[in-house]
């Protein structure tokens, strides 16, 4: 099951943003500190910029390639 992170709909006593553990269908239950309503934080995803980085790329060895016009390519 994904691991989900919360906040606050409104200002409330808790400030922090809690992690849940729901099903894709369960629906977003209430704060287990105040029963305030909670709705889902947008997270942080894998750190996929770093990874796909044209120096990175290279680096591994693959070939990186630029659009230059319509269907044609240029080797990076």
């Amino acid at each position: 099951m994904p691991i989900y992170l919360f906040r606050h709909e409104t200002q409330s006593e808790c400030p922090e943003p809690l992690e849940l553990i729901l099903g894709l269908k369960e629906p977003i239950p209430p704060c287990p500190r105040c029963g305030g309503t909670l709705v889902k934080v947008p997270a942080g995803g894998a750190r996929t910029r770093d990874i796909l980085s044209v120096s990175n790329m290279k680096d591994k060895g693959f070939s990186v390639l630029k659009r230059r016009d319509k269907g044609a390519y240029e080797k990076l």
